[in-house]
């Protein structure tokens, strides 16, 4: 079997350069980023736009199938990307495996009629000049069609709100505002406690989807600091949601007015904490669930991650084969005499 090392130099022996983990170029016309797995499995994924997604990855597996290889090599399909996985094989040339493997993705795609990426993936615009690594509204990375000045336009968009944000933002108007979104997000999750009567992780990675939303909109200054404020409202969160649950039960079913209830559910939370820390526990697992799911959005959003990611693009950046200005022939020198 291949090295990591063998593997990298055999995808650019044909004509791929690195960025990050991934190996980005074209093939066939297809903008195409390739990244190895552990073992034996790689993956590939061309840059593709489909409008209507129902049913693609179903006549995908079944033009695979028709070309002699078997359907799981289809992972996934999107409106912008479709990504295959392949297996190297044991005694088999590295680099021919890879590139049969290629011809055989842009075979399948071809045979079912879809073309490589023909517009920006990042403003829609047609006829793009060039291609560079992004991150899709599906959140994963792909070699895709872009328009360079969309590219450098955005980059220096990104440096200058990240300048202002530094100069600017205060960490305690963003605490404000993070708080405020963390009650909204702790509303949301007692809902559905009471009324559903289940624990939902997907609801609770609102509280800190919505307290970096809230820090983010009160003009907090998005920096790691932003991450550890969310992290520890969430820990409070946590905290927060059986006292306000002993409030709603003690209006509900008690009829004790909302003055009365806040102070003696206090003391009531106090004197039972050690009956709670179950509830807590359970509270606690479902909190860093939710932050599991959030964590890329949250962290994507803080003023070094935004840089990061705006770099990558521009390093990445190369000419569209595929555009006419690359595709053309080219006028002959006038002659001399």
């Amino acid at each position: 079997m291949a090295s990591f090392a063998e593997f990298t130099q055999a995808v650019s022996s044909l004509g791929f350069f690195p960025v990050l983990n991934f190996q980005c170029g074209t093939w066939r016309g297809y903008a195409v980023s390739i990244w190895r797995s552990s073992g034996r499995r790689w993956f590939a994924t061309a840059a593709v736009r489909i409008p209507n997604l129902s049913g693609v990855r179903k006549t995908l597996k079944n033009a695979v199938k028709e070309l002699g290889a078997k359907p799981g090599v289809v992972q996934q399909c999107t409106d912008t990307r479709a990504m295959f996985g392949f297996t190297l094989g044991g005694t088999e040339d590295t680099r021919q495996s890879i590139q049969s493997s290629l011809d055989l993705m842009a075979a399948t795609l071809q045979k079912v009629g879809i073309a490589p990426a023909d517009s920006c993936a990042v403003s829609g615009l047609p006829a793009p000049d060039s291609l560079c690594l992004v991150r899709t509204k599906d959140g994963a990375y792909s070699y895709q069609p872009v328009m360079a000045s969309v590219i450098r336009s955005e980059n220096a968009e990104v440096q200058k709100r990240t300048e202002e944000n530094e100069a600017d933002g205060s960490m305690v108007s963003g605490f404000v505002g993070a708080v405020l979104g963390m009650l909204v997000g702790v509303v949301l999750n007692l809902l559905t406690i009471i009324f559903l009567e289940r624990v939902i992780a997907l609801v609770f990675a609102l509280v800190p989807l919505a307290a970096m939303f809230g820090y983010k909109l009160f003009k907090g200054k998005m920096n790691k600091g932003a991450i550890v404020i969310v992290l520890l409202l969430c820990l409070f969160a946590v905290l927060l949601m059986p006292y306000l649950e002993l409030v709603y039960y003690g209006v509900h079913d008690y009829g004790v007015s909302l003055g009365e209830a806040l102070p003696a559910c206090v003391q009531l939370y106090v004197e039972n904490f050690s009956e709670l820390t179950g509830e807590l526990a359970q509270l606690l697992l479902f909190m860093g669930l939710g932050v599991f799911i959030a964590w890329r959005s949250m962290f994507g959003q803080i003023n070094s991650a935004q840089v990061r990611a705006s770099q990558l693009q521009l390093d990445s950046l190369r000419p569209n084969p595929n555009h006419p200005a690359q595709t053309a022939p080219q006028p002959e020198s006038p002659r001399t005499w």
